[in-house]
């Protein structure tokens, strides 16, 4: 109660539920986080005008959410969203937990 925004954030198949939720109900209440969007595995084709959507990450070496593929996409999705590519990283970000929560915590304004 008493909350004016609220902060969606899903990683891989978390962030693929979470875009679809966002095409149906277009909530502006809404910011919306994707880490590694699993756009080599399962299809975004219905994802577009996510206006919530604020902030993508991907790693450079991540095959299920490639970076180049999300790179063409993320236009679609939302043009003014922050794309960051995380160079070496991979699907799973070993070794990059420290600077996801960093990326995240900016972007949080914490």
């Amino acid at each position: 109660m008493g909350h004016k925004k609220i902060h969606l954030a899903g990683y891989s198949f978390g962030a693929w539920v979470n875009s679809l939720w966002a095409c149906q109900y277009q909530d502006h209440s809404v910011d919306q986080v994707m880490v590694s969007p699993p756009v080599a595995f399962l299809s975004f084709d219905r994802v577009t005008g996510l206006a919530g959507l604020k902030l993508v990450i991907t790693g450079s070496r991540d095959e299920i959410a490639p970076a180049g593929q999300i790179l063409k996409m993320a236009p679609r999705w939302n043009p003014e969203a922050d794309l960051v590519i995380m160079e070496e990283a991979d699907h799973f970000y070993a070794g990059f937990r420290q600077h996801i929560i960093q990326v995240v915590g900016r972007w949080l304004g914490g």
